[in-house]
């Protein structure tokens, strides 16, 4: 996918939902140039799979095998991780939570910044109330 081209992942965005529309929220999810495909069993698996590098094929598209990861029981996706369990927020970003820095109530920054937008809402108002 070339990325320098204005809209182009919106573009192969809907390449893929057109190829891959019969098989979309079915076994097949679809988001930009990542393909996941979803089984219970691995017979099911693989038959999925085929119908997916087959319809990829009718359009004239190739993947890229080193790119690609199959029988994974637990993958990162969309700033989540998908498991055979369930899905679950990475841990990465929840520390990221609990690690933000807490701003003391009266710092001078937030007095300030209160400051700020109780005089920008008054001028609004003497702008709109004559």
């Amino acid at each position: 996918m070339l990325f320098e081209l204005t809209n182009t992942p919106a573009t192969f965005q809907r390449l893929m939902n057109y190829i891959l529309h019969n098989y979309l929220n079915n076994f097949v999810v679809v988001y930009l140039n990542d393909i996941l495909i979803c089984s219970d069993i691995f017979e099911e698996y693989l038959v999925h799979l085929r119908k997916v590098f087959i319809k990829l094929q009718e359009a004239n598209l190739v993947i890229k095998l080193k790119k690609c990861k199959f029988k994974q029981r637990k993958i990162k996706f969309l700033e989540h991780t998908i498991g055979t369990d369930r899905l679950r927020t990475n841990s990465e970003n929840i520390e990221k939570i609990i690690n933000y820095p807490v701003f003391i109530k009266d710092s001078p920054i937030i007095t300030f910044k209160f400051y700020l937008s109780c005089n920008l809402i008054v001028s609004l108002i003497n702008l709109i109330v004559p």
